[in-house]
């Protein structure tokens, strides 16, 4: 059959018109939507994740070295009352705290005893105790270096460390302060402070005019008390005090200095007290009587 104008192709060209029409409604309608989006806008590809970076390894199984390190110490000083006023020269006590404990601790505690006469310098272990510091949100020093996991091993050389420093602090304080320097240094110490005074009596005799120690403990890596018999004569003074119930340090300590210290030839006023690692009342008279006795 032949086609006609009056046959199928006005239906054909009417479809394709139809869906001229609508192909060209869809354009503008999406023109229409980008013109809504704000000033300045701009499609931003996803970013690519990448994966993460390689965990670095470190090696945590070598044996830790270890080497002298040189840093700033300090150390608290009280002067007499008056000190400004005169040009006066004073005798010097090295106050030295136990483990654990602050120069404050027991710079407070020997300005009860009274004497007014003396400039007291005390100086702070050079190792920090890090749990107790946080715990008492207060500084916890200790002068040895077992609280920063040193080994036993390295005990003794700390301990000689730790004496020395306590030599420089005293030199240091000699030099600013008005000290007598016509007479030794008196040291005072208690607990592990008084370990360390019986260090110092026998690394710098010459240089003390008595040692006194209240509950002092020892450690056998550094046994100070088999060095005091290679101390030479003229012997500075010594005072010891020791709780019978001291359950810190054990009295037996105590006694084992007295029988070390009298063998070797020194002057020894020995205490053994009713009480704990700390002094009575009683045994701070006595130890303020031994200190006036040698500074008058």
């Amino acid at each position: 059959m032949n086609s006609t104008p009056s046959g199928h192709w006005p239906l054909v060209s009417f479809w394709a018109f139809l869906f001229a029409v609508l192909l060209g409604i869809g354009r503008p309608v999406a023109a229409a939507s980008q013109t809504n989006q704000p000033k300045g806008y701009r499609q931003v590809p996803a970013p690519v994740q990448t994966p993460p970076p390689a965990v670095i390894s470190i090696d945590t199984t070598g044996t830790w070295r270890h080497i002298e390190q040189r840093r700033m110490g300090r150390f608290k000083v009280s002067l007499p009352r008056g000190y400004d006023s005169t040009d006066r020269r004073y005798p010097v006590v090295l106050l030295l705290h136990g483990n654990g404990n602050s120069p404050q601790m027991l710079l407070s505690w020997f300005g009860k005893l009274g004497l007014d006469s003396v400039i007291v310098v005390c100086p702070e272990a050079p190792y920090v105790r890090v749990p107790e510091t946080v715990d008492k949100r207060q500084g916890a020093y200790t002068g040895v270096a077992d609280a920063i996991a040193a080994p036993d091993s390295l005990r003794d050389e700390s301990i000689q460390l730790t004496a020395r420093w306590y030599i420089d602090a005293l030199d240091a304080a000699m030099g600013e302060f008005r000290v007598d320097t016509s007479r030794g240094a008196l040291v005072v110490g208690f607990s592990q402070g008084g370990f360390f005074a019986h260090a110092l009596l026998t690394l710098i005799p010459g240089r003390l005019a008595g040692v006194a120690t209240i509950c002092a403990s020892v450690y056998p890596q550094w046994n100070v008390q088999t060095r005091f018999v290679s101390v030479a004569p003229p012997r500075p003074p010594v005072f010891v005090a020791h709780g019978r119930s001291d359950s810190i340090v054990p009295v037996g300590v105590g006694r084992s200095y007295r029988t070390a210290l009298e063998t070797s030839g020194f002057d020894l006023v020995f205490k053994e007290f009713d009480g704990g690692h700390w002094p009575t009342p009683e045994v701070e008279r006595d130890l303020r009587s031994w200190i006036m006795s040698i500074i008058r």
